[in-house]
């Protein structure tokens, strides 16, 4: 079986609040933000 390597990762995951949810993970180093579209996620 071939080795799988990943390079990026983009988890999803469902929060009440998208604002405060992208500065937490700012806060804790991340690089978040939120995508333009009819759809709100980060």
């Amino acid at each position: 079986m071939p080795e799988i390597a990943f390079t990026d990762v983009a988890p999803v995951v469902p929060v009440r609040n998208l604002a405060a949810a992208l500065e937490r993970y700012r806060r804790l180093g991340f690089a978040a933000r939120a995508y333009d579209g009819p759809e709100r996620y980060g």
